[in-house]
Formats: structure tokens, sequence, C-alpha cells
């Protein structure tokens, strides 16, 4: 897919954002091993793409940093200070390096078998966001396992705040916007560079975790805030900023769907602006989980992204090339 620019015709740039299923399935254990084998066969879907267009990877962290939390807030319990120790923070700063570092071993194992030819670079992306975020008053983001309704009430017990998904009971945190990607451009650096045969050099892996979110004191001094920002807002954000064409989100269902789980399950495989708007009003996707995908959607094809897919990570390929997922588009420039 190519794109004419000014006089001469580029290769479309693509943001991808992975899923927690891209590292972790359901009910699979947390060990790298696991995460490693799933994160290799992610990056085998992802082949094609990778090796003839310019891309982006990003990727979420709520399976991750929850265990990350807990295994802080034990080993920190005799010291801790709750006025001054940033728990959830510090838990996403590891969990960005930690998952990182397994998605460049597990791209550079496939690299040395399909020959994608990019260099892998984790990008630990900082994101500016609002500290009157109503979002710090109303926890939305699932983090962490899933736990039994008695097992959620004793949690509740200890100050938790958790609620029941379609999966069941989990911990929620706050979840602001992000307005701001600091490290902007060290990742459009990285995407532009080519060696000296004409071929892109790099392939980033930023805004892990929807990126660290910091607000901005006095002096332009940035401090670090407890949240943990949702990826798709943030990869939405990204791919406005470097003019990606496409927003390529990949979970574990192939299409959105209107009612789902229910009798009268329907696929979407096509949806405009005001579509999607509509049935985000009449609540047809589950907060924390596919409704912030649809909203990251829309905000990334409203701000000149050509459009956004919703899909699968096995359909990776043919959602790219063939639309075969949800496509979100403008229609307004049909």
């Amino acid at each position: 897919m190519l794109k004419f620019s000014g006089d001469k015709m580029e290769k479309e740039k693509i943001v991808i954002a992975l899923g927690g299923n891209a590292l972790l399935g359901k009910g699979e254990e947390m060990n790298d091993d696991v995460q490693y084998h799933n994160a290799a066969n992610a990056f085998g879907q992802l082949t094609t793409i990778l090796r003839d267009y310019p891309s982006v990877i990003t990727h979420g962290n709520g399976t991750q940093v929850g265990p990350i939390y807990q295994s802080l807030e034990i080993t920190r319990k005799d010291t801790l200070d709750r006025t001054k120790d940033k728990l959830i923070s510090d838990s996403v700063k590891m969990s960005v390096d930690y998952i990182g570092e397994i998605l460049r071993n597990a791209y550079s194992e496939v690299n040395a078998k399909e020959n994608i030819g990019k260099i892998p670079v984790v990008v630990p992306t900082r994101v500016l966001v609002d500290p009157e975020d109503l979002a710090f008053e109303k926890p939305t983001k699932p983090i962490g396992k899933v736990y039994s309704e008695n097992a959620a009430l004793e949690l509740m017990k200890q100050g938790w705040v958790l609620r029941q998904t379609i999966a069941g009971w989990r911990r929620v945190v706050s979840s602001p916007i992000p307005v701001e990607i600091i490290d902007i451009d060290a990742i459009e650096a990285l995407l532009e560079a080519k060696d000296d045969k004409g071929r892109y050099k790099f392939l980033p892996i930023a805004a892990g975790g929807g990126g660290i979110p910091v607000i901005e004191k006095e002096g332009g001094v940035l401090e670090d805030i407890e949240g943990v920002v949702d990826k798709d807002y943030a990869s939405a954000l990204l791919a406005i900023l470097i003019q990606a064409n496409t927003l390529l989100i990949l979970t574990d269902v192939p299409y959105v769907y209107r009612n789902f789980r229910k009798s009268n399950q329907e696929k979407i495989e096509e949806m405009c602006i005001n579509e999607a708007e509509q049935y985000l009003q009449e609540g047809h996707f589950e907060p924390g989980t596919m409704e912030p995908k649809v909203r990251a959607a829309i905000l990334a094809v409203t701000n000149g992204v050509d459009r956004a897919i919703i899909g699968s990570l096995p359909n990776a390929g043919e959602a790219f090339f063939n639309d075969k997922g949800t496509v979100i588009k403008s229609c307004l420039r049909r």
C-alpha cells in the first residue's frame, strides 16, 4: 500500500497495538517462557507487515502490572509510605522494561528466521496527562488476575477497587487520557531512519503499557503520577503524531460486536465515526476492554489517520491487507 507524498510515493506508516493476549492467553501462567513463546508467535503473524512497512509496535501491560504491584507491596510493607510511595507508577515502569525485553528478544528470534531486517528498539515512553482528569476519581482500567466474588469482597475490604468484568472480578485503577507523548521525537527518528540501501532500519517498540504517566510541574519539571494509561488511547495519539495511515488494534476477537456475547450478537465489519459514536452511546462495548479501543479508533480517524482496524492477532495480515476486521473510517472523505 503506497501513499502519494509530494513528488514521491511512500509506504504507509502503521501503528500496531498488541493486546495483552499477545503475551498471555486466558488462564496462562505469567512466566517468561510462556510470554516469550506467545510474543514470538505474534511477530510470526506480523512478519510481512513488519518487513515491508514502517511500523511502530505498542503493547499493553494490564495482565503483568497487577502481579508486579503485589510484589512491590509485599517487599515494601515494612517501609511503605502511601503518601509518598508510588507503587502503581513504579509497577508501570517495571512492566514496560519487562515486557519490552521479552518482545525484543522474541522479535530477534523471528527476525533470524524470516529476515525481517529491522533492529528492534524499546523506547520507555513518557506520556503527559492532566492531573485534573476525572479518571483519577473513577478507576476503570482492569489490571492483574481474575478473582472469585468472595476473594474480591475481601480485597475490597482492604481498600482495593474491583469491578466485575465479563471474565470475572478484577482490580481497576485510574486510567487518565494521554494528552502528549514526551518522547515522540525519538520514536519518529527511529521510525524514519533508513540504512544505506534505503530500507527502514529500526522497529520502535514504544508507548508500552500506554506509556509512563507524568504531569508537568512548575518550571517544566515532570513528575510521575499514579495510573495506568490505556495503551489504545496512547497508540491513537502516537498514530496521529507520526501521521500514520493505519492504526491496527489487535485483540482476542476478530471483530467488534454489537450485543457482545448475547444471543443476538452481530459482528461489525465497518463503522463510520458517527455510527461508532452511536453504538458507544447505546452501550454495546464493555468499559475497560472494547470501549476504549473503539474510542481510540474514533480519536485516530477524527485526527487524520486514514483508518483504524480492530481485529484478532491470528488474522493480523488479513485485517491489514484485506480489511478483515472491524474498520473504522471517517466516511466524510468518500
